[in-house]
């Protein structure tokens, strides 16, 4: 196992001992990074109308 997936494992065990430290730290990004749930909402709808159009394209690629 790799020192990466060692790493990985303690934080996750972390993360289900301690989720209020987890919630607090999310909390903290988000206010840093001028995010919130309304944001991401917002990010999320934007992301799959995006997606449409590329997918048609990829698409069209592939028969052309």
């Amino acid at each position: 196992m790799s020192e990466f997936d060692n790493l990985k494992d303690k934080a996750e065990q972390y993360a289900q001992q301690h989720p209020e430290q987890v919630e607090k730290g999310e909390d903290a990004v988000e206010r840093k990074l001028g995010i919130g749930e309304q944001d991401q909402a917002g990010q999320g709808q934007d992301n799959q109308g995006q997606g449409g159009p590329q997918d048609q394209q990829g698409r069209d690629q592939q028969s052309g």
